[in-house]
């Protein structure tokens, strides 16, 4: 009996002596004495006995809160912010309606999450992408706790998915060059399934980074989501075709395109795709394929095909004048190289009058016009044209001086 009432002795003791000294850090914060208040704060939860104290972790929050807004503290302030957080956190854990965080409506903790903003768009403003990033990343952190806890003002509520928070925080990770982080908080963004067309992109760099590093999973969970939101945009047709070249041989790619393009036989853009990549296969690839032959008579049939589904542009004819123009440079035959140079010769005088009579042409319009040009001299060199050679070697010299409608021309001093 003795022993146990020893015991409760010891812990009504510590109990008042553990107010008294809070006590006493409240009257150094009231006479704004705050770096005082954190060494005894801190001595406070020190002693494993008082690491349950919620009161204790409260006010480690409230003056580490304080100090966050205190320029001369020595301690780096993003990190005083955090130890705030982390307190006032702890504080709930122990007791999770804290009777001054309640009362107050969090306040003290909105004020760390707005803190945390406004330093992110500061350093963002300021190019320190870095530490920007690192402040966006606690304010999500900080807002996404608030939302936990239903935490509303009069003007907002804290939500789960803060778009414009998520998309600062991607934007500033891509400023930092740190790929992977950006694209783990564009994911959250594709994940809530967003269908404005401000948020396309988003699923279009998800997919485009997926495929670039293989994870053909990931790459066609996007791909769904962004083909089911945004159903009419073209580019999921080129991105189905992008991962199956990453993950397939030539002969499988090929199979896998007859398949697609008989099961949707009047789908230019389909066509269009097959056709780049078949001449990609001819063409780019480090070694010449072993059915190089019979690729070029499957290529020459899906391009007659795509010609007859094209209504406007002319993608059909530039993709025509590269197909015989490189079939021809790889004939060792003199006579098949002619026929070829002879086939290629309309289709690139169509692309070259399309592109060098256009009045506002972009830069890869002027590089379109660059190449056929040089493509219209070559042939002419080849059929022994000298005449026409010298016309498009002269039209060249003055393509080269025109200026693409987003550059503006260097000054001359």
């Amino acid at each position: 009996m003795k022993k146990v009432l020893f015991i409760t002795a010891i812990i009504i003791t510590n109990y008042f002596a553990t107010a008294q000294t809070i006590d006493s850090v409240k009257q150094l914060i009231i006479a704004k004495k705050l770096t005082e208040a954190k060494t005894e704060i801190d001595l406070i939860l020190a002693k494993p006995e008082n690491s349950k104290n919620a009161d204790a972790w409260y006010f480690k929050g409230y003056i580490y809160n304080l100090l966050s807004k205190d320029t001369s503290f020595t301690i780096p302030l993003t990190n005083v912010k955090a130890v705030a957080f982390n307190a006032f956190v702890t504080c709930l854990s122990i007791k999770p309606n804290h009777k001054w965080i309640v009362k107050d409506n969090f306040t003290p903790l909105v004020d760390i999450y707005q803190s945390f903003f406004t330093d992110a768009k500061y350093n963002y403003a300021t190019l320190q992408y870095d530490i920007a990033l690192n402040d966006f990343i606690n304010a999500e952190k900080v807002g996404q706790f608030l939302y936990q806890q239903k935490v509303c003002k009069p003007n907002y509520c804290f939500i789960k998915t803060d778009t414009n928070l998520l998309y600062n925080i991607a934007a500033t990770a891509t400023k930092a060059h740190k790929e992977y982080e950006a694209m783990q908080y564009y994911a959250k963004l594709a994940d809530a399934k967003l269908n404005d067309p401000q948020y396309l992109y988003i699923y279009h760099t998800l997919v485009d980074y997926y495929i670039g590093i293989k994870d053909e999973i990931a790459c066609r969970k996007y791909l769904k989501i962004g083909a089911k939101l945004f159903p009419y945009d073209n580019y999921w047709v080129q991105a189905e075709m992008d991962i199956m070249k990453a993950s397939k041989l030539n002969d499988a790619l090929i199979k896998e395109f007859d398949e697609k393009i008989k099961a949707t036989p009047n789908n230019y853009d389909l066509y269009v795709a097959y056709c780049k990549e078949l001449l990609r296969i001819l063409f780019q690839t480090e070694t010449k394929p072993i059915d190089y032959e019979a690729i070029v008579t499957h290529t020459d049939k899906q391009l007659q095909i795509c010609a007859t589904l094209q209504k406007t542009g002319i993608v059909t004819e530039l993709l025509s004048s590269q197909f015989y123009y490189k079939c021809a440079i790889n004939a060792t035959d003199s006579s098949t190289k002619n026929t070829l140079l002879q086939k290629a010769l309309p289709y690139t005088t169509t692309v070259f009058e399309y592109y060098n009579t256009k009045q506002n042409i972009n830069n890869y319009e002027l590089d379109v016009l660059k190449n056929v040009t040089t493509m219209l001299i070559t042939i002419y060199n080849l059929t022994h044209n000298e005449t026409e050679s010298k016309n498009y070697t002269t039209q060249l010299d003055e393509i080269n001086k025109k200026v693409p409608i987003y550059q503006k021309p260097k000054k001359t001093k």
